[in-house]
């Protein structure tokens, strides 16, 4: 579906720079260039012009004439082109909900596995951060939330630590792929699960069969590259990467190692060798610098907030703990006493 609406963008496209050549406007690469300023008007002939002021006058309608046709041109490439972006984004937007669904069709069993399941506040975040875990634990796509990619970042380090052994095979040994079942999460998931009776566990040990890890790689290339597409034509639409750079700045380099580690990440699962892994590492560290940039102001006020939290509930503690101590030394004064009292009260008996 995608792969069709991609290539039916593309032909669109190609049509819009053919419409705009054809009618006079500049074409470089993939940049139609609009017409420019419009020539100036031309005054109306008087009855008694001369010859030149005659073909002044002509070749002034004729510039009139070209550039109208150049608007027309324009005009028309600026609707294929926009039809053609409409397409897509309707193909992406589609294919987003049908992830969409299904992250939430397995939001319920994820939460009864990981969280003892959700209440009804609780459901819109966590299927929130299940459609993140699993587009980047399976897909390799790692571009989805807006936000700081918290739970994407973690997974990523995980990936990139696995492809990173293959830069020391001396150390290491074994090449190691980044997926599922070598994970912490998939480890441990499947090692829990495959005690379970029934198909649960019956899945769970096929899971980690050779042909359990064949399929986990094959849906991590499928989706590399579709996170690939998606994140290279996202890229295509911010223009000029000077402009994007200078208009969203660690965001802009966000957008592209993010994209650059979903490549390189399914290379690697393709070919893994030192070259692919390399990539991958590189590509994964400048993403997660990139990120942190953008979002400095974000998790600074998150770590002051939860500083603020941290301390307002020490001091409640610690008042707390005076008070308590307070009001037992009070107690054991007012012990003290009475047991005096009382020693002195049985002495005057005794005597």
């Amino acid at each position: 579906m995608l792969a069709t609406a991609l290539e039916s963008s593309r032909e669109e496209m190609a049509r819009a720079r053919a419409t705009a050549t054809a009618g006079g406007l500049v074409v470089s690469g993939t940049v139609i260039h609009d017409p420019g300023p419009p020539p100036p008007d031309v005054p109306a002939l008087p009855g008694d012009a001369t010859p030149d002021q005659r073909a002044a006058h002509a070749d002034g309608i004729a510039a009139i004439d070209a550039y109208d046709a150049t608007v027309a041109a324009w005009n028309e490439a600026v609707g294929i082109a926009d039809d053609a972006d409409r397409q897509w984004q309707a193909a992406v937007e589609q294919l987003g909900g049908a992830w969409q669904q299904a992250a939430g069709q397995l939001e319920a069993p994820f939460a009864v596995l990981f969280a003892g399941g959700a209440g009804q506040g609780e459901t819109s975040a966590f299927g929130q951060a299940v459609q993140q875990l699993l587009s980047s634990q399976f897909l390799n796509i790692f571009g989805l939330n807006d936000g700081f990619p918290i739970i994407p970042l973690g997974v990523a380090a995980g990936k990139m630590l696995r492809m990173g052994r293959i830069l020391l095979p001396g150390r290491y040994g074994r090449t190691v792929l980044p997926i599922f079942q070598t994970g912490l999460v998939g480890r441990t998931l499947l090692k829990n699960l495959e005690t379970k009776p029934g198909r649960v566990g019956a899945a769970a040990a096929w899971l980690k069969s050779p042909a359990g890890e064949l399929l986990t790689r094959r849906v991590g290339i499928a989706g590399g590259g579709l996170g690939t597409v998606i994140g290279a034509y996202d890229l295509y639409q911010q223009g000029n990467p000077v402009d994007a750079f200078e208009r969203e700045g660690a965001g802009y380099v966000a957008d592209v190692a993010s994209t650059a580690f979903s490549a390189s990440t399914t290379a690697f699962l393709v070919a893994p060798n030192p070259v692919t892994g390399a990539l991958a590492v590189g590509t994964g560290v400048v993403w997660a610098g990139a990120e942190v940039v953008d979002h400095w102001d974000d998790i600074t006020a998150w770590s002051s907030d939860t500083w603020d939290a941290a301390t307002d509930t020490v001091d409640d503690l610690t008042d707390g703990a005076a008070d308590f101590v307070a009001d037992r030394v009070d107690d054991l004064k007012n012990t003290a006493g009475d047991v005096k009292d009382s020693i002195t009260s049985l002495g005057g008996l005794l005597r």
